[in-house]
């Protein structure tokens, strides 16, 4: 797996949130040297920026709306941090990597480090088949594969949210202190991850006290107890300590961000909201095969509690699991914007539902067909996982705008006019870029009609983008100053987008309409990216 997603690295671009890779550096670069002025990015100087690194403070300051220096206490330091240190040491250091492909091996550890955790995890309460099987299916799913080479910050999350989640299970079902105190200490990394992270009492706060009034407190020694007062304590102060701009001007910076909790989750809104929404998006986005086993592995676990009459302790938590993070989302006023990706962790319990729901279907071939355990496992493994793999292989690296055959595909939601129903997040620049290298005359500019600040980043990296490939970042420009561009310019003129149409600039809505590309990002009969040749 591993090889599979190093191998398959290059081919993913920078995405809309990369703009923190400076914020990373900074961090990077206060941690390195215990100077904390490297955490004001407007002065920051960060020693390996030179004649091999471009600038990345320098760059930021051309981008309007830049949360690196805007508002700084909006992003989280763990992702972009771990980034700017794989970055730091695979291509600053070793050489190995060009400047994006180290920053994205960091995601890619990270998503290991989740499979092994689900493992862990699944294996532990379930057995070794449900956990192999929900990994694969975890691995399998177009978009989280795609998340898993270049989305810095919500892996690691993933990777920490699951390890806090299983890690508190086991301290409360086996009286196990220890994993009372290794599970405050991760909510405290994924509260330093993403806000995400602030859900999680209400995920394992209610099953607690589901499990506490099944078991009536027996075996509680007081370790354990112990453990459980210190876990808040334990938990917001490894996420102070992991988030040195939080210390600055101390607290005015800590209460800039509790007020930025409330902006994130009820005033930032992109479309429109009804509240099935989010239902809709996870049926839509979810592998038939791994959706069609997740029911049926739910069922089983309802069926058989209900049946026997007893409290399932594993259905409560992964119901919690999965509920909670959605439920967020379906609450009247809730932001949602770019699909499943700010609540992928629901994705865990729905494949752990689907491992579930995966034993069964062996149970009954092998009762059936009369073959042995493991051929009857790796057959069915292989048919249940045949068409996200093969669909992966087809449309790789820009497999972020996956939808099943329920709404049609990418087509079919972009018909339905569903939200966010193209690359939202523009890592199929990449695409675009390798393109325009192959087939751009020397000294073409490039347009971008929807987060330039994207293409600013890439001409930052040769391997991305040929040097002579102009950016022009067209964000501040009058309408005449524009045109006068476009009319004075000697050479070729490009301008590339991502099919968001709600944040397109005016410059994009004439042309969309009127100029047929000459290259484009499509998949099931719908359309991700588009490059027109303006002149």
């Amino acid at each position: 797996m591993g090889l599979s997603l190093i191998l398959t690295l290059a081919g993913h671009g920078i995405v809309w949130d990369s703009w923190e890779f400076y914020l990373g550096d900074c961090n990077l670069a206060f941690w390195l040297s215990g100077d904390v002025a490297q955490l004001d990015g407007a002065t920051a100087s960060i020693p390996w920026y030179g004649p091999d690194h471009a600038d990345l403070g320098a760059l930021s300051q051309q981008m309007p709306g830049n949360p690196v220096l805007l508002w700084p206490h909006e992003v989280w330091p763990v992702g972009a941090t771990m980034s700017s240190l794989s970055k730091w040491l695979f291509h600053v250091k070793l050489g190995w990597l060009p400047l994006y492909e180290a920053h994205h091996l960091s995601p890619v550890g990270f998503a290991l480090l989740f499979l092994s955790a689900v493992f862990w995890f699944v294996r532990r309460t379930l057995g070794r088949v449900q956990a192999l099987a929900a990994c694969l299916f975890l691995a399998a799913h177009p978009r989280l594969w795609a998340h898993m080479h270049n989305n810095f910050k919500d892996v690691p999350l993933l990777f920490v949210y699951t390890v806090c989640a299983g890690a508190f299970y086991v301290a409360i079902r086996d009286r196990r202190w220890r994993f009372a105190l290794v599970s405050a200490v991760f909510w405290g990394l994924a509260m330093a991850t993403k806000a995400n992270a602030l859900l999680l009492p209400f995920v394992l706060g209610p099953w607690f006290l589901i499990e506490l009034a099944v078991s009536r407190g027996k075996d509680l020694d007081r370790r354990l107890i112990g453990a459980l007062v210190a876990y808040p304590f334990i938990g917001l102060l490894t996420m102070f300590v992991l988030w040195p701009y939080l210390w600055l001007d101390f607290p005015v910076h800590v209460q800039d961000y509790v007020g930025s909790i409330t902006k994130r989750g009820f005033e930032v809104e992109h479309e429109g909201h009804a509240w099935y929404r989010p239902l809709l998006y996870a049926v839509a986005t979810c592998p038939l095969p791994m959706l069609g086993l997740a029911l049926v592995g739910c069922a089983v676990r309802v069926r058989s509690a209900l049946r026997e009459k007893v409290c399932d302790p594993l259905l409560c938590l992964l119901l919690l699991w999965m509920c909670v993070p959605i439920s967020r989302v379906v609450m009247p006023g809730a932001a949602d914007f770019d699909v499943i990706r700010h609540w992928l962790e629901y994705l865990v319990p729905l494949a752990i539902f689907a491992g579930i729901g995966f034993v069964c279907l062996v149970d009954v071939l092998e009762n059936r067909l009369r073959w042995g355990r493991y051929a009857v496992v790796g057959g069915s493994l292989c048919a249940v996982l045949a068409q996200p793999v093969f669909w992966i292989g087809q449309n790789q690296p820009n497999t972020l705008p996956y939808y099943n055959a329920i709404i049609g595909g990418l087509g079919g939601a972009q018909e339905k006019s569903l939200g966010c129903a193209t690359d939202y997040w523009g890592g199929s620049y990449r695409t675009g870029m390798s393109w325009l290298n192959e087939n751009a005359a020397e000294g073409a500019m490039l347009i971008t009609g929807v987060a330039e600040h994207i293409t600013l980043l890439a001409s930052a990296d040769p391997t991305v983008l040929r040097e002579d490939v102009r950016p022009l970042y067209i964000g501040q420009l009058s309408e005449e100053k524009y045109a006068e561009v476009l009319t004075r310019y000697p050479g070729q003129i490009y301008l590339m987008y991502v099919t968001r149409a709600e944040w397109y600039h005016p410059a994009v809505r004439t042309p969309d309409a009127e100029v047929a590309p000459v290259f484009s990002v499509e998949l099931d009969g719908g359309t991700a990216m588009k490059i027109l040749q303006l002149k």
